[in-house]
């Protein structure tokens, strides 16, 4: 199975087919809204897709940002929640002297939202060879799922674009769309349009994490 998806790139329509469990986010739901949505994956898809997002790890810290901490190796999502809570402290003590301005956004249904040709476009921006973009592809826009209700199935349908709640590529290949975030972010401070925090790292402006 792995030789053939190595030499054509394309995965058997069974291996890719998932299905979506909703896992109640509270007691007594009663909106499709109090539900959250994960795909069980195959097991065979799984195998192939764990190869790739450990090749993908190896990497990974070299073409992200230092502000990006989850699912980078030799790094913790908690380091970011501690430089946080500086950024927050340092501004407190501002106040006095007009203060600064601080957001939260919430990426409501982020990996719903990722764009397969974005994704692509980022992928050989960073540098993937056409071979390794085609794997990751392949993966990504060939998934088909059916909704399980009461222990039985709906109709299979295709997806038209995000990436899968349960697929061990989908963190990684998040994070690399979300960098074009900070490049963004970073081009506006370099702009003026922004200004960071100083002083909460050494020789550091940190404009968002």
């Amino acid at each position: 199975m792995m030789s053939d998806f190595y030499r054509s790139g394309k995965l058997e329509s069974s291996i890719n087919c998932s299905f979506i469990a909703l896992i109640p986010k509270m007691e007594n739901p009663c909106e499709i809204a109090d539900f959250h949505p994960i795909c069980l994956v195959s097991s065979l898809y799984k195998i192939i897709a764990k190869i790739l997002s450990r090749r993908l790890r190896e990497v990974i810290g070299d073409l992200v940002s230092e502000t990006q901490c989850a699912f980078i190796r030799g790094r913790q999502i908690f380091d970011g929640i501690l430089i946080a809570n500086e950024v927050i402290h340092s501004m407190k003590k501002m106040e006095r002297n007009g203060g600064k301005l601080i957001f939260k956004l919430d990426f409501s249904k982020a990996y719903d939202c990722v764009r397969w040709d974005f994704l692509k476009l980022v992928l050989k921006k960073m540098g993937f060879g056409d071979k390794w973009i085609g794997w990751a592809m392949e993966c990504v826009s060939t998934v088909r799922a059916a909704v399980l209700v009461n222990g039985s199935t709906t109709n299979e349908f295709h997806f038209g674009r995000g990436l899968r709640q349960g697929d061990p590529l989908s963190p990684f290949l998040f994070i690399l769309v979300t960098e074009v975030l900070h490049l963004l972010m970073e081009k506006a401070g370099v702009l003026g349009l922004i200004e960071g925090i100083h002083g909460v790292l050494p020789e550091q402006m940190i404009s968002h994490l």
